[in-house]
């Protein structure tokens, strides 16, 4: 039974991965409360998408 269970969890986990590059375009959806006209927009923007993944820590 856990041996099923830890499968399935496993399944689960894999299948509602988001691809990198939806990831990448929603980074800037994640941040609604910072005002288009922020002076720190750009650079939130950059760290979110930055390939190494500094935000996902």
């Amino acid at each position: 039974m856990k041996k099923l269970l830890t499968f399935v969890m496993i399944l689960g986990l894999t299948l509602t991965g988001v691809p990198a590059e939806n990831k990448r375009n929603a980074a800037a959806a994640l941040f609604t409360d910072v005002p288009d006209n922020a002076w720190y927009k750009k650079d939130l923007e950059y760290i979110a998408n930055d390939s190494r993944r500094i935000m996902e820590g």
